[in-house]
């Protein structure tokens, strides 16, 4: 609600146009903005659809500090901070089993990591169905999967597996 429009417009210009991302995005809502205009609410972690393409176009833009074809798109303290583990422990709850402190994985701003054996940390954001986009900074590498969500693309490989996959080579 900073920029008084909605935050899909504020991410294709800033951001999707400069890289040439088309994206869909659901609406979850709405809200009345200062002037009384009706501005689309667009969750910022869910509801969106991307090609593989377009999202190792993020990923490289992080991998690259916010910087594209010499512009830079997003603040290189934004995009350092955003991969910067988060001070607070992450909780591991699963059904049947206590809660226990995971000391291998953390959270940055939208981004989860695992660390690795040399202590280095992987950061991977993820979605239904499987799809997710990795960043492996010491090897200024970027790795995208993207699945179907329906029956017929089941079983598919979850992050945490693929990230085990990645981490052992």
């Amino acid at each position: 609600f900073i920029y008084d429009k909605p935050l899909l417009e504020v991410l294709r210009t800033n951001v999707l146009n400069p890289l040439d991302i088309n994206i869909e995005w659901s609406i979850d809502g709405e809200v009345l903005s200062s002037d009384g205009k009706t501005i689309p609410v667009y969750a910022g972690y869910a509801f969106t659809k991307w090609t593989a393409g377009d999202l190792a176009k993020i990923g490289l833009l992080y991998l690259q500090n916010g910087k594209w074809e010499d512009k830079q798109i997003i603040s290189q303290k934004y995009i350092q901070e955003s991969l910067t583990p988060i001070s607070i422990p992450l909780m591991v709850s699963r059904p049947n089993q206590d809660v226990r402190i995971d000391s291998n994985n953390t959270y940055g701003y939208g981004w989860r990591a695992k660390k690795s054996p040399n202590g280095a940390y992987i950061w991977h954001m993820s979605g239904n169905g499987g799809q997710f986009c990795v960043l492996i900074p010491e090897k200024n590498m970027v790795f995208v999967k993207i699945n179907g969500y329906s029956e017929k693309y089941k079983p598919y490989r979850r992050s945490d597996q693929c990230l085990d996959l990645l981490l052992a080579q």
